[in-house]
């Protein structure tokens, strides 16, 4: 399976921001190491599918992952420039707010990213609550045009979890912004990754991320719809048999949808069959031998293997036979051994 995922990456081209190894919860500022951090362990639908149908803006925000981490990795942010920084300090001329600094420089221009990165690393963990309203608003209406902005707020959820506060007030917070369809999807994905990060942290606040969870999965134009399911995989243990039922239909659903976003689709067709959902066999079948795109086929045949039967041995052993399919053999011979395994 692990192999499977890598190669589903490689094709995607990897235009990710957030991957696996999200490190929020671990109190250790890590979003501070110089590296594009994950606000996910993070999942299919955080990629850029390099043969989506969707083409233009959305796509564009994601391919320029690589330059950000490679200029973050090569960025040297020295103490003096942060203790300099106006967000680590009280500001005491011009009236403006700790926060001024997200939004502009001294002199009235748009920061730069550099300068939103320096001004990051001055906050601290015990923010007042007029501060962490301010960073809420950054999230809501600060710039989510490419990538650099999208790591910019994803740095910043990161510094709201690790407020020293009583109650996880930012959960509430972010549960809202998921569901602000006039905010950006791909920032309101990375939204609902944190959300899904947050279960096992905040158990008093399982009930409120379950519901989360569902109610994102009807959101079937965004990133959010395909992140929330992941959640949903990832804690099914938890749900009531009427609740699974519904998430079975919605992801049916949202695999038949062409015109729902993509990333998700694949996102529900790689789980269908993890999930062992036998009603989604015509589907898995239908996209294996007609999908369109490399990685929809891929996540078909993965879920093949998972709930095929021997009569779908023939079809999977010409692909294999095929060397003008080479791409796809290492799922195939997969599927064919989970299939022969079941006898």
């Amino acid at each position: 399976m692990k192999t499977i995922f890598v190669l589903f990456l490689i094709i995607c081209g990897v235009g990710i921001t957030f991957l696996f190894n999200h490190s929020s919860q671990n109190g250790a500022d890590q979003d501070d190491q110089g590296q594009v951090e994950s606000p996910a362990k993070k999942s299919l639908s955080k990629g850029s599918v390099s043969d989506s149908p969707e083409k233009g803006k959305k796509n564009d925000k994601k391919v320029d992952a690589k330059i950000v981490n490679t200029s973050v990795r090569k960025e040297e942010v020295t103490k003096s420039e942060i203790i300099s920084s106006q967000l680590g300090v009280e500001s005491k001329d011009r009236g403006l707010s700790r926060m001024e600094p997200l939004w502009r420089t001294p002199d009235g221009q748009q920061p730069s990213y550099k300068n939103r990165i320096v001004a990051i690393k001055g906050i601290g963990k015990s923010l007042k609550l007029t501060e962490r309203k301010e960073l809420y608003r950054y999230l809501r209406e600060g710039p989510s045009d490419n990538v650099y902005d999208l790591h910019i707020k994803d740095r910043i959820m990161i510094k709201l979890e690790n407020q020293n506060v009583n109650t996880p007030e930012y959960l509430g917070e972010l549960m809202k912004m998921v569901e602000e369809k006039d905010l950006d999807g791909f920032f309101r994905g990375y939204a609902m990754q944190h959300l899904r990060d947050a279960y096992q942290v905040h158990p008093g606040m399982s009930s409120e991320l379950k519901s989360s969870y569902l109610k994102g999965m009807e959101d079937k134009d965004s990133d959010v719809s395909g992140t929330a399911l992941l959640a949903i995989a990832e804690f099914k243990g938890d749900y009531e048999e009427v609740e699974l039922k519904k998430v079975t239909e919605l992801m049916l659903d949202l695999i038949q949808d062409e015109e729902a976003h993509y990333p998700s689709r694949v996102t529900a067709m790689q789980l269908v069959g993890e999930m062992g959902i036998g009603k989604a066999l015509p589907m898995v079948k239908l996209q294996a031998n007609e999908g369109k795109g490399t990685v929809m086929k891929i996540a078909a045949l993965n879920s093949l293997g998972y709930l095929g039967v021997e009569s779908d041995l023939a079809f999977l052993q010409a692909i294999l036979a095929d060397p003008e399919k080479k791409i796809f053999h290492e799922v195939v011979r997969k599927a064919i051994q989970s299939i022969k395994s079941r006898g």
